[in-house]
């Protein structure tokens, strides 16, 4: 249901917030988004046998009610400072009188309904027309909608997996908008000089994406078990050329990263004092694996003690960029004689929870940025076949300090008395090395 007017009322000391919705005209599926469609959307998104949605807030929340047809209430487990602004994608109404049957019959294959793609209704300013997999997404304004009716009639989108494809089509007017990562950062920079002279676009590069190397702690799984060491961790670390990087991928202008929040927060500087940084330094590599056991024989490769000689995988999801990165991640590592072995995870299999987190050594991935990101290592995200492979924390570091600030952190508001227990928690998690951070991905 579209919504008029909306009060909300956050209460910490209770942890509860209401929400109380006027509702507008007819929604496009003939059926209204009150109250209690939220209540089915929290069933759907915390039924364990389902497994694939956002992990928070749900797990923040014990219960949603409906007290009458226009009033949701949200009770929470602990206090939650972004209580009164959940975001889009937080707590989204699903539309019970397309999906509760099928979700009381079998909810193992409610993923595989239509709703989800040809089907899709909901509470937007457009309506689904038409989808075609693999090909675009036709969609018209929404008379009904909450602010009023869309200006622009109709919008298609086009599910273009080739960057130079896209490009060609934005320089021919065939496409008004590129979003997201269709572009690479030299695509960008085509744009702006063809585009520049005339003002025919405008090129936004805004780096939000924290792109970072993930770890495997599962022992189990860590391959070589050496991974599991810290100082060859550090010696990994030491060992990546991250100006390299940035130089490679964005001609410079952006700066390498050392942490995960990015430079506009108020105590960034704070931040970057505290944080310990892996400043390239192939002598010191040498120095930790020396620590660890590790010499280079004679054709210059590290070995063990027993002869074993130090070799990894190294995983990216498939795509131009990240496989470029890749390449000069694994240079930088082959030049201070480690072994690595280069591989791509299908892009078919990006959103496959099991197969991102069993990797065996290393993994670098882009993700969410800002202060609600930071519970990407606590253990909660850890993701177990228990759990249906939820969760960010892919390489499962688990530290109980870690977890500990990040539950005392989510209950504070942002100001002055947050800043110390914000920067120190960073730098913590720094010391440890359960992640190395490279640079902030440009959207």
């Amino acid at each position: 249901m579209p919504i008029r007017s909306i009060l909300l009322i956050v209460a910490l000391a209770t942890t509860i917030l209401a929400a109380c919705a006027t509702p507008s005209a007819a929604p496009r599926d003939a059926a209204p988004a009150e109250a209690p469609t939220f209540v089915f959307a929290y069933r759907v998104y915390t039924a364990p046998s389902i497994g694939i949605f956002e992990v928070v807030p749900q797990d923040r929340i014990s219960d949603v009610l409906a007290p009458d047809a226009s009033t949701t209430v949200i009770r929470w487990r602990t206090p939650y400072p972004e209580a009164g602004s959940l975001r889009p994608a937080d707590l989204d109404p699903l539309p019970r009188h397309i999906l509760e049957t099928p979700f009381q019959e079998n909810p193992d294959q409610l993923t595989n309904h239509a709703y989800w793609t040809r089907e899709f209704v909901g509470v937007g300013p457009y309506r689904l027309d038409r989808w075609e997999p693999g090909s675009h997404i036709d969609a018209a304004a929404f008379a009904g909608h909450a602010l009023g009716r869309p200006k622009i009639d109709r919008v298609v989108v086009r599910f273009i997996s080739d960057e130079n494809t896209m490009l060609t089509n934005l320089l021919a007017s065939n496409a008004d908008i590129a979003m997201d990562n269709s572009l690479r950062f030299e695509h960008a920079m085509v744009l702006k000089r063809e585009w520049g002279p005339t003002n025919k676009g405008v090129v936004l590069l805004d780096p939000t994406q924290p792109r970072m190397t993930n770890i495997q702690f599962r022992p189990e799984l860590a391959n070589p078990g050496a991974i599991l060491d810290l100082r060859v961790r550090r010696a990994l670390a030491h060992s990546v050329d991250k100006q390299g990087i940035v130089d490679g991928l964005f001609d410079g202008e952006i700066p390498a990263a050392d942490q995960f929040l990015p430079r506009n927060v108020p105590y960034f500087a704070d931040l970057d004092r505290g944080v310990v940084k892996y400043l390239h330094d192939p002598r010191r590599t040498d120095e930790l694996m020396a620590e660890a056991g590790y010499r280079k024989g004679g054709e210059g490769a590290f070995s063990s003690p027993t002869g074993e000689r130090f070799n990894f995988e190294h995983l990216v999801i498939a795509g131009s960029q990240n496989e470029r990165q890749s390449a000069i991640m694994a240079d930088g590592w082959r030049r201070a004689e480690f072994e690595v072995r280069e591989g791509a995870i299908p892009a078919a299999q990006a959103t496959n929870g099991e197969v991102r987190a069993t990797f065996t050594a290393l993994s670098s991935v882009a993700t969410g940025g800002g202060e609600s990101g930071l519970n990407f290592l606590a253990s909660a995200q850890i993701p177990t076949p228990a759990n249906r492979w939820r969760g960010n924390n892919r390489g499962a570091w688990s530290n109980p300090e870690y977890d500990r600030r990040w539950d005392s952190f989510q209950t504070r508001w942002i100001g002055a008395s947050g800043t110390g227990s914000r920067s120190s928690s960073c730098a913590r998690r720094r010391r440890m090395s359960p992640c190395c951070f490279s640079f902030t991905v440009l959207t």
